[in-house]
C-alpha cells in the first residue's frame, strides 16, 4: 500500500492544495512556492491575526478563518498541515475519509528540496539570518533561488523568496526532529544548543538529530559548520564529510573581525579572514558580534556555491535583517529607544543584551522578557535566571504556553525571584497591557527598552510607537 508521500509524485505538480494552519510561517512561505509553480492553493487557520495575513491576501490566497469538514471538498488533490495540529484534527479526519492524501509540512518542504541543489541552515540560534542573508547574496548573484525563511525578510517582502533555478536555500529547524524529512545538499550548523525540552528529553537526544543529519548530507554535498561551538567540534569528529569551518580560531577556514566602532546606530565594518590571509574588507547594517558570525557562515557557503567576491561584498553592505532579529523599531515622543529580538533562550538573551550594552554604554537598558514554553523555562530555568546582567531592569511576563502548553509547574514569579537573587534587577508584571502602562509612565530620553521572546510581546513596542493599534488584552 502506498504511502500518502508516495502518492505524491511531484508536490511541485499538485493541482489542488488545502493547507491546514496556512498562517504559520513555514506553510505561507509553502503557499507562496506551490502558487508560483501553478498550484490553487487555500487553507484555514485561527482568526488570530499574524503578519501572514497580509501576504496571503496580497497574492489571492483565500483562508477560512475556522476549521471545519466543510472546508475539505472531494476536488482536492493534497492536504498539508502544520505540524502543531493531532492527527484527529477535524480537517485531516475529513480529508483521510474523502481518500484525500495529507502530508505535514516538513514532509512537503523536504518534497519541495528533492533533485535541488538545497542548503539547509541548521543551529539553535541564528539560522534565520543565516538563511535570509544566503538567500539574499545568491539572489543579487543572479542565482535566482527559492529561499524558505522563519521570519519576514524587508527584501523580500514577505518569509519567501520564489526562484526559478534549482538553489533551494532553507531554515531547517530541529524542532520534533523534522531533520529526518529533509534532503539537502549542502548544510550549515552554526550551533547546537540544548532547546525545545518538550520535544527531547535529553541533551544528547537534541544532539543526536543534529549528527543524524549531518550524517544524512550526500557524499556530493558538503558541511559549513561554526568551529566556535564545542558541541560542533565534537559533531564533526564524527562525520566524514566534506567540510567548510567558520569561527574565530585560527584554525577555521573563515573567520571575520570587527573594524572600528559602530558607524551610526546600526552599522559596522568588517575584515573577513580565509585561511588566515585577510579575503576581504566590507560594511554591514547588521547589529552586534554575533551577527559577523552569521554574515560569516553566509559568505563561507556563498563562496562554495561560486558567487563571487564583489557581489558578496555589494550584498552584505545593503542587506538588512530578518523582522525581530534585533530590530531597531525606533523612537517615541518622549525620546526612548525601542528594540525587538526573538531571543527566547539564555544565551541569545545574554550575546543580545550584551550587544545593546556596547552600543549604548550610557543609557538604562530595561529588557521586556515574555518567557516562552513552561518547558522550556523550567529546564533551563537556571540559565535564564543569570541571562540578564547587562539590563539595568528586566520585566518578565507571564509565561506564553503557545499552543504547545496551556500550563506548567514554574512560573515567572519564580523567575523574577531567582533574577533578583543574582542581579537584582527584574519585576514581574503579568501581561502586555501592565507593561505598556509601565513603560509609558517611567521611561524617557535616557532608555533603551528591547522586547524579547518568541511569542507576541513585540505587540507593545508597535503600539507604543503608533505601528500598530492592535488590543494589547
Amino acid at each position: 500500500m502506498m504511502s500518502n508521500t508516495q502518492k505524491v509524485k511531484n508536490i511541485y505538480q499538485t493541482k489542488k492544495v488545502w493547507l491546514v494552519g496556512i498562517k504559520g510561517t513555514g506553510m505561507t512561505a509553502l503557499a507562496q512556492i506551490l502558487q508560483r509553480f501553478g498550484s490553487q492553493v487555500a487553507g484555514s487557520d485561527s482568526a488570530e491575526v499574524f503578519f501572514t495575513d497580509t501576504v496571503l491576501a496580497n497574492l489571492g490566497i483565500k483562508v477560512k478563518e475556522n476549521f471545519s469538514a466543510d472546508n475539505i471538498s472531494k476536488n482536492l488533490d493534497l492536504v498539508i498541515y502544520s505540524t502543531a495540529y493531532p492527527a484527529n484534527h477535524i480537517e485531516l479526519k475529513t480529508a483521510r475519509q474523502l481518500g484525500i492524501p495529507t502530508i505535514a509540512l516538513p514532509v512537503a518542504h523536504g518534497l519541495l528540496m528533492k533533485g535541488k541543489t538545497a542548503v539547509a541552515v541548521s543551529g539553535t540560534h541564528g539560522k534565520t539570518t543565516i538563511t535570509a542573508l544566503l538567500g539574499y547574496l545568491l539572489q543579487q548573484a543572479d542565482y535566482d533561488p527559492t529561499v524558505v525563511v522563519g521570519a519576514p525578510v524587508p527584501q523580500f517582502d514577505g518569509n519567501a523568496l520564489v526562484g526559478g533555478s534549482d538553489y533551494f536555500i532553507f531554515e531547517a529547524c530541529e524542532y520534533q526532529n523534522k531533520f529526518q524529512y529533509y534532503y539537502p545538499t549542502g548544510l550549515i550548523i552554526n550551533n547546537i544548543e540544548y532547546d525545545h525540552p518538550d520535544a527531547f528529553a535529553t541533551r544528547e537526544d537534541f544532539f543526536k538529530v543534529f549528527l543524524d543529519f549531518a550524517k544524512k548530507v550526500p557524499t556530493y554535498g558538503f558541511l559549513v559548520v561554526n568551529v566556535d561551538d564545542v558541541k560542533v567540534q565534537d559533531l564533526i569528529t564524527q562525520v566524514n564529510k566534506d567540510m567548510v569551518t567558520y569561527g574565530t580560531v585560527p584554525s577555521a577556514n573563515w573567520r571575520i573581525e570587527r573594524q572600528g566602532d559602530y558607524k551610526g546606530n546600526l552599522s559596522q565594518g568588517l575584515v573577513i579572514y580565509q585561511n588566515n590571509n585577510i579575503w576581504a574588507k566590507g560594511e554591514t547594517r547588521l547589529f552586534g558580534k554575533f551577527n559577523l558570525i552569521n554574515i560569516l557562515a553566509a559568505v563561507a557557503t556563498a563562496v562554495k556555491l561560486g558567487v563571487p567576491q564583489d557581489k558578496i561584498l555589494k550584498a552584505i553592505s545593503t542587506f538588512q535583517a530578518p523582522k525581530r532579529r534585533f530590530e531597531y523599531k525606533g523612537i517615541n515622543n518622549q525620546g526612548t529607544i525601542f528594540i525587538d529580538d526573538f531571543a527566547h533562550h539564555p544565551t541569545a538573551i545574554q550575546v543580545t543584551l550584551k550587544t545593546i550594552r556596547e552600543n549604548y554604554p550610557d543609557k538604562k537598558i530595561t529588557a521586556i522578557f515574555h518567557p516562552h514554553t513552561f518547558s522550556r523555562t523550567l529546564a533551563l530555568f537556571d540559565e535564564f535566571s543569570r541571562s540578564f546582567k547587562d539590563a539595568d531592569e528586566v520585566v518578565i511576563l507571564d509565561i506564553y504556553g503557545s499552543a504547545r502548553e496551556e500550563q506548567g509547574t514554574v512560573s515567572s514569579e519564580q523567575l523574577v525571584t531567582a533574577i533578583n537573587g543574582i542581579s537584582h534587577n527584574a519585576k514581574y508584571l503579568p501581561d502586555k497591557q501592565s507593561a505598556y502602562d509601565y513603560l509609558l509612565s517611567s521611561k524617557g530620553a535616557n532608555d533603551v527598552v528591547i522586547s524579547m521572546g518568541a511569542g507576541d510581546v513585540w505587540k507593545i513596542v508597535d503600539v507604543i510607537l503608533g505601528l500598530s493599534n492592535e488590543s494589547l488584552k
